[in-house]
C-alpha cells in the first residue's frame, strides 16, 4: 500500500449465506500510478472491521498465514 492516506473510506456489511450472520467490511481506496494508457488505477485495501471477536481472529489468521 501507499504511505498516502486512502481518498475514501466506506463500511459494506456482507451476510454470510449459511449461517445468515453480517460481518462489517472496511475498504480503503488508494489511489496509484496511471496505467501505461493513462488511466486511472486504484488500489484497495479490504478487511473485516474490529468490532467482534471473530471478526479480530479473522484478521489475525489473514495477517499470520504463510
Amino acid at each position: 500500500c501507499s504511505t498516502e492516506p486512502p481518498f475514501d473510506r466506506h463500511d459494506w456489511i456482507v451476510r454470510r449465506p449459511k449461517t445468515g450472520e453480517e460481518v462489517r467490511y472496511v475498504i480503503d481506496y488508494y489511489s496509484a500510478p496511471d496505467d501505461e494508457h493513462g488511466m486511472p488505477v486504484f488500489s484497495l485495501d479490504v478487511r473485516p472491521a474490529l468490532d467482534s471477536v471473530q471478526s479480530i481472529r479473522s484478521r489475525i489468521a489473514v495477517a499470520t498465514e504463510d
